[in-house]
């Protein structure tokens, strides 16, 4: 009589799958809403940093210009509009009156310019932000709060952008109310 083997051959069978499966799916579930967390957190620290760089550039191109510069919510990246979420826009403010030139021999170029913010609302002043050649703010000082549009409570996703008189700005990480 020929001897059969009891040796099973190689590969999974139905039972090892479905549990690989089941422990996949749980720890997927268990590390989805971090993944979730880590992406607010980045959208609104890199949302925040953007806005604060731009404050910062503005302030240091009216003071090197020895003119005036303003930081102001812009919808269509061409004019002053909208709130923060929507984007913005910053130009050297050559004539120091704070509306942007457009045309003809004083016309004043957008030096930055963001896009809307992806799932990111604003909240606080919507003025436009305006430097004095000496890098004071002239208009606009105030709070600028930037959240991911579901915020949820006791989570720290709100970044609050303050600028102060003398030009200075900076953030605070704050949770979610």
């Amino acid at each position: 009589m020929p001897h059969r083997s009891t040796r099973r051959a190689g590969g999974f069978t139905l039972i090892e799958v479905i549990v690989a499966i089941a422990i996949a799916a749980i720890l997927v579930g268990l590390a989805l809403p971090s993944f979730n967390d880590a992406l607010n957190s980045n959208r609104l620290a890199n949302a925040s940093n953007e806005l604060l760089a731009t404050v910062a550039f503005a302030r240091s191109e009216a003071i090197r210009g020895n003119r005036g510069a303003v930081v102001c919510p812009s919808t269509d990246g061409l004019t002053c509009s909208g709130d923060w979420a929507a984007g913005w826009i910053m130009w050297a403010d050559n004539n120091a009156d704070g509306i942007r030139q457009t045309s003809g021999v004083n016309a004043e170029p957008v030096l930055r310019a963001q896009a809307a913010l992806f799932n990111v609302s604003s909240t606080g002043s919507n003025a436009a932000i305006r430097f004095s050649p000496r890098g004071a703010v002239t208009a606009g000082a105030g709070v600028i709060t930037l959240r991911p549009t579901a915020c949820p409570a006791g989570r720290p996703f709100r970044r609050t952008i303050t600028v102060m008189a003398g030009g200075m700005a900076r953030v605070q990480r704050q949770d979610c109310t």
